[in-house]
């Protein structure tokens, strides 16, 4: 995994634990739906924390979630098997998410994020708005949802696939992230 460096003194890093993080996927083909997840989801963020442990967007966050193309899974053998090929995963192995920037939106907890959707080596602006929990300043809890239209990125669908699936994919993510020096000292699980 690519990770920059350690965030700006007045920034607290949040590593993400990959097994309580996941993406889950839906798309529509011609005869059902297409319902896919992926897991050991891996990244960080950079944030600034106010005396009562909520977000201060005084000074940007950054994030960056890593979701491994080889962890794609739907149940269905062929979609499976073909999505690292579909993917460039040989070239691209990684489907990467970047936070811009993040702006408060009504309601405790939800903020307007702004970022970059890489997938396949090609790089499209995404906007949601997603909820942020934070426990004790020390756990963190994100969710948001989105929609990415898959001929906005060079995936080359085999015929047969073009006609019975339809291009838009409902994303759907939960993250689970833990301070920096908690991450490091908790137990490693085998994913």
């Amino acid at each position: 995994m690519s990770l920059s460096a350690l965030p700006q003194p007045d920034l607290v890093r949040f590593e993400l634990v990959p097994e309580r993080s996941r993406v889950w996927t839906r798309s529509r083909s011609a005869f059902v739906p297409i319902s896919g997840q992926a897991k050991h989801v891996q990244g960080y963020a950079d944030l600034a924390l106010d005396g009562d442990g909520d977000l201060d967007l005084s000074l940007p966050p950054s994030a960056r979630v890593e979701v491994p193309v080889n962890r794609l899974t739907c149940g269905n053998a062929l979609y499976d098997w073909q999505a690292p090929r579909l993917l460039d995963a040989a070239h691209h192995p990684l489907i990467v998410a970047e936070l811009v920037s993040v702006h408060p939106a009504p309601g405790r907890g939800r903020y307007r994020a702004a970022g970059h959707l890489t997938m396949a080596g090609t790089s499209r602006q995404l906007e949601c708005e997603l909820s942020v929990y934070l426990r004790d300043g020390v756990e963190l809890e994100a969710d948001w949802q989105f929609m990415v239209d898959i001929r906005d990125y060079p995936i080359d669908l085999p015929p047969v696939m073009r006609l019975r699936t339809h291009p838009e994919v409902d994303v759907r993510v939960h993250l689970e992230a833990l301070r920096w020096d908690a991450f490091a000292a908790r137990p490693t699980a085998v994913a």
